[in-house]
This record gives C-alpha cells, structure tokens and sequence, in this order.
C-alpha cells in the first residue's frame, strides 16, 4: 500500500512509531531544545565538584531520531537533573577521542530495556588525534544523539573543559547572535589581506545538522574617509569565495553594513567555526562603527540554521 491511514481518524487507532514519524516529517531535527535564553540541556562539562575522569551533563529535553529502520522517528528524552558519568581512563599512551552520546533502548528495535540512558562511545587510542581531526572516533551507535566529543589524553587523571567539544544539535536549528555592546569602540583596519574583524565576539562554533543549510548575517554602520572594503565569509579558517564588497563614495556619505552570506552546502552537517574577515581595499582604514546616537546601527552578528530548504518549493 502506497498510502498510509492519516493521523488521527477517531475509528483507528496508531503505534508508537507512527506518532514519531509524524514528528519527524514537521520542521524539527535531532537535538536539544531550550526552554530559556540560559538553558544548557544536556551540555557536557568537567565536573563541577572538582574535575576528575568523570563529567557532569546538564539537564534538559532533546529529540533523538531513531536510526534502525525508516521513518522510526523522533523519541523525546528528559534529564530532569545533572548527571554524572565516568570516562574511562588511557594507559595507552597515545590520546583517545571518546563521544558521549544520548541513547534510546526500545525493544521493538533492537534495544534492551526500554529506557534512554547516557553512555561513553569510546574510541581508539591514536597518535595525533584532536578534537579537531577526531582520529581514532568510533561511529555512533543506532538511536544515539551525540552531546560531545572528549579528548582523553593519555594517561590523563582528569578531564577538563579544555578537552570537551559540545557536539549537541539544535532540534530547532541552531541558533547564536551577538550584538556589541553600546559602549564598544569601533572597529577599524588597514590590512590589505583578510584578518579577523573580531576573533573573540565575531566568531563562533556551531553544530550544524545534517540538511547543513546555515544563514551567516553581518550588521552595522560606516562612514567616510571615501574607502572600499571587501568582507568574506571563512568557514573553518578557510574562505568561502562569496566576496562582500562596500564603498564609501564621498567623506561626507553614512551608510548601514547589512551583509549575509548563504551557507547551503555542507552536506552532512558537523561542527563548523563561522568567522568573518575583512581587508581594505586600498591602503586607508575602513571603519565598522557601533552605531549610538543619530546612528544606532549597531554591530551583530547572526548565524542561523533554516531547518527548511533554501530552494524552491514550486
């Protein structure tokens, strides 16, 4: 049969995966849900009462997609308080990327126990490996939501925040904006090659889900000396070839910076840094003003994730 019965007739009556597969076919993804502008759920730190080879995971709601077979769907999985879990300890003498992931048992698929529970995926002792480069990372069993990657040292008697990468999705897509502050200065440079505008609030990392379709937005305000700048948009310390130009035409002439860049191709998703870089175009200085006053443009920056496709829909 082609088509399914519809949700909800009042003479039927449905299982458990046809509730999740309609929560997954609505736009919403894999991942954790905030409840408050200050909500961490399910983050992954050292361990608040004195770092050791344990971490502490924040309470919360996430989503997590079951992978054992089609349209599975979305399980909804609560934290209701921090927990702690043990990482096993490297006597290898080589660093070990471990992942703690989110997993749901359910034993219509393959599960044992019904229940969700929070487990280390260890991974295999390599020379070189970083939290960058991930060697050595095993894959991430079915029905597991990954909240970090871990790198344990060898011979490591701790684990700290320094060795954590936060991994968690976004069920919403993720989301992170930055306004400056009215009291910032303005930003200015004379490079003739692609520096940072600034590497402290104008950059940032982001877990990118698997439709990997970002929306990168740069605001303020300029003014004269007449000027020409070029901005570009680097994605993991590489530039994306998707050249901002502004001109200022005369000393005389204000004009608002609203830049954005489309980041649709990263197929597969993963933890990207979005960064954007600027450089003048000729030998003076360009300016990126904090908007106040008269002018109350001020510097942001937004990167957001479209859980929609970018292309049409007709």
């Amino acid at each position: 049969m082609a088509l399914w019965t519809p949700e909800f007739l009042q003479t039927k009556r449905y299982s458990a995966q046809r509730t999740r597969a309609m929560l997954q076919a609505m736009p919403l993804q894999e991942g954790v849900v905030p409840y408050s502008l200050s909500a961490v759920p399910f983050k992954v730190s050292q361990r608040a009462a004195g770092a050791n080879m344990t971490v502490d995971i924040a309470g919360g709601d996430a989503w997590v997609m079951g992978d054992s077979l089609a349209r599975q769907g979305l399980y909804h999985v609560v934290n209701d308080a921090t927990f702690n879990l043990a990482v096993p300890a490297n006597a290898s003498g080589n660093p070990r990327l471990d992942q703690v992931v989110l997993k749901v048992n359910d034993t219509m698929h393959g599960g044992v126990g019904d229940t969700a529970s929070l487990e280390i995926v260890q991974g295999t002792a390599t020379g070189g490996a970083t939290l960058d480069n991930r060697s050595g990372a095993a894959g991430l069993p079915n029905t597991a939501m990954r909240c970090a990657d871990i790198l344990v040292p060898a011979s490591a008697s701790s684990i700290v925040d320094a060795n954590i990468r936060d991994r968690r999705q976004w069920a919403l897509g993720a989301r992170w904006f930055h306004q400056r502050p009215t009291s910032g200065a303005t930003y200015s440079t004379t490079s003739l090659s692609y520096v940072a505008i600034d590497s402290t609030n104008l950059s940032r990392r982001v877990e990118v889900g698997p439709q990997g379709q970002v929306k990168v937005e740069l605001h303020g305000y300029t003014n004269g000396p007449i000027e020409s700048a070029l901005l570009e948009l680097f994605v993991n310390g590489v530039a994306r070839g998707d050249t901002r130009i502004w001109t200022i035409p005369n000393t005389n002439y204000n004009m608002l910076v609203d830049i954005t860049w489309y980041c649709n191709d990263l197929v597969g998703g993963g933890s990207y840094v979005f960064e954007p870089r600027w450089k003048s175009g000729s030998s003076g200085a360009i300016n990126l003003i904090n908007g106040a006053g008269t002018n109350p443009a001020r510097v942001s920056f937004l990167i957001e994730e479209d859980l929609r496709p970018y292309t049409s829909n007709q």
